[in-house]
């Protein structure tokens, strides 16, 4: 039987929040909150269906938008899963309103924690959360980004040991992210010292399965052993993944990029 496909709208305004609506009466799964969206009919294409679905639910026109991931869950109540296919919508005109029956509400990532988001809805919130790129570098190497840079994109640290206190603290006041990663080989573990997020470094795809099978909230692809089809598979694994750009083959999205050697990209981010 085959999944009912779906889009959501990931919209974010000036101060990093982004948009949720919670689910009407009447509805399956009433009362619980999610991005706005919905199903794909079988003639169109997720960017088409997204602008749709946003038009009609929420009245606004789509200007620009790009893929975030995807998201498979099956409810136990529903006979088939849903695959949720996730769009950041980095462009759009009009205000946001309720126009069909379900209330709004305007939340930091951070914040949906605590909100009663639908399940196939919190790999993306996760996406939200984390930086779109990792940066496994040195201490030295992080000391001198700080020290000769201000402002930029949010990045996420990765270390071989937690860092001093000046330096979390540096991390922290710049709402930077950073994790610890593990010395084992097999599926090491990058732990949040800064947050409650947990990802494994991992080459392949079957690496990949492994580490969302411990409950691994994201992926760093570190030296990717990977065919074509294992790239695409990718796309549908259910979790945030990162990788290095030139590693990643034409037409395969990650939600942000990864580098290994202490290396800053400040061209315009994936």
């Amino acid at each position: 039987m085959n999944d009912v496909r779906v889009v959501a709208g990931v919209l974010s305004d000036d101060t990093g929040r982004v948009l949720i609506a919670q689910r009407p009466v009447g509805k399956a799964l009433a009362g619980r909150w999610e991005f706005p969206g919905g199903k794909i009919n079988a003639d169109e294409s997720e960017l088409a269906a997204l602008s749709r679905e946003l038009a009609e639910e929420i009245g606004i026109r789509v200007l620009a938008a790009e893929p975030l991931m995807v998201v498979r869950h099956h409810y136990p109540q529903a006979a088939r899963a849903v695959e949720v296919a996730a769009w950041r919508v980095t462009a759009w005109r009009g205000v946001p309103q309720s126009l069909d029956d379900q209330a709004l509400q305007w939340c930091l990532p951070a914040a949906l924690l605590d909100v009663d988001v639908l399940e196939a809805d919190q790999p993306i919130i996760t996406a939200l959360r984390l930086p779109r790129q990792f940066v496994r570098a040195s201490v030295d190497q992080c000391v001198a980004h700080y020290a000769s840079r201000s402002g930029g994109a949010p990045l996420a640290w990765v270390f071989d040991h937690s860092p001093d206190d000046v330096l979390r603290n540096v991390i922290e006041a710049a709402r930077h992210l950073y994790f610890e990663v593990g010395a084992d080989p097999e599926l090491r573990l990058c732990r949040g010292g800064n947050t409650r997020l947990t990802g494994c470094c991992v080459s392949t795809l079957r690496d990949c399965h492994a580490a969302i099978a411990m409950g691994a909230d994201f992926l760093l692809l570190h030296d990717p052993i990977m065919a074509a089809d294992d790239w695409r598979a990718l796309s549908r694994v259910g979790v945030p993944w990162y990788a290095h750009p030139l590693q990643i083959p034409a037409a395969v999205v990650p939600v942000g990029t990864l580098s290994w050697d202490g290396e800053i990209r400040t061209g315009p981010s994936l």
